[in-house]
């Protein structure tokens, strides 16, 4: 196996995040390949049911175990996972101040995104959807 394919994202810059409740999974939302991004985006959805990231090729990189409020249970680079564990601890203890995640696209078609109100209308149909507060 070639070094670039043992890193999370194969060499990508984004990922993809996903939420799942009980019914279903978000689109895919496309982030920042971040360690205090994706800390922050897993602190914001610690209250879904599942949360997963994704690379371009659709393998994946990181997921939570269902309903354990963000408990990481996989992670395709133990060395990424080393460095973004540290985050969450002081995300969780309030000695790091979670980010505003970015969000590159949401993983919806231009039409849907206007009809739901945009960026803003999009994050808060997240929120309601999910349980969470992006």
């Amino acid at each position: 196996m070639e070094e670039n394919e043992k890193r999370i994202g194969l060499g990508s810059t984004r990922i993809y995040g996903y939420i799942y409740n009980e019914e279903g999974r978000s689109p895919a939302i496309q982030l920042e390949l971040d360690t205090k991004q994706l800390a922050s985006f897993l602190l914001r959805t610690k209250t879904a049911h599942k949360v997963t990231f994704r690379n371009h090729l659709d393998g994946l990189e990181l997921s939570t175990l269902p309903d354990s409020n963000g408990l990481i249970d996989y992670c395709a680079d133990q060395d990424f996972l080393g460095k973004l564990q540290p985050l969450l601890l002081l995300m969780q203890h309030g000695e790091l101040e979670l980010e505003d995640v970015i969000i590159y696209s949401w993983g919806v078609p231009k039409e849907t995104l206007e009809y739901v109100g945009g960026e803003t209308g999009m994050r808060n149909w997240i929120n309601d959807m999910f349980n969470v507060n992006l």
